[in-house]
């Protein structure tokens, strides 16, 4: 009985030993696939960041690339602008002068008609003398 006993405990002891073995091997093969899934995890992140940066470099290079396109436009649109305005500038100058030459023109064609009306004037005036002198030596020869 007592070797039984000491048998039974030992068969006990035995299949303990086996399940305390199952159990450790069980729980290290649960931590190795805790710690692949952990590095693919950390793997499928770093990928991830790695195209998020991609697409964000994309975005900015598109952004970037408008932003000059716009600017480029502004300049163009601004260097039309300067040119019409010079331009307009140029237009009302020549305008100006052409109506400052008409004016001066006026002013000399007046200048030249009070010129020629007093000489007109003068010239009627001495033929009036003239004419008064004749009659008056006229009349003196009929007197």
């Amino acid at each position: 009985e007592e070797k039984q006993k000491q048998e039974a405990k030992a068969e006990k002891k035995r299949q303990e030993d086996e399940e305390m073995t199952r159990l450790a091997e069980a729980k290290e093969q649960e931590e190795a696939e805790a710690a692949a899934i952990a590095a693919a995890a950390v793997a499928a992140a770093a990928v991830a960041a790695a195209a998020l940066a991609e697409k964000q470099r994309k975005e900015q290079e598109e952004k970037d690339r408008l932003a000059k396109e716009e600017k480029q436009k502004q300049e163009a649109k601004a260097e039309k602008k300067r040119q019409e305005d010079e331009e307009k500038a140029r237009l009302a100058e020549t305008k100006r002068q052409e109506e400052a030459e008409a004016a001066a023109i006026a002013a000399a064609a007046v200048a030249a008609a009070a010129v020629a009306a007093a000489a007109l004037a003068e010239k009627q005036r001495k033929e009036q003398e003239e004419k008064d002198r004749l009659a008056k030596e006229e009349k003196q020869k009929q007197e």
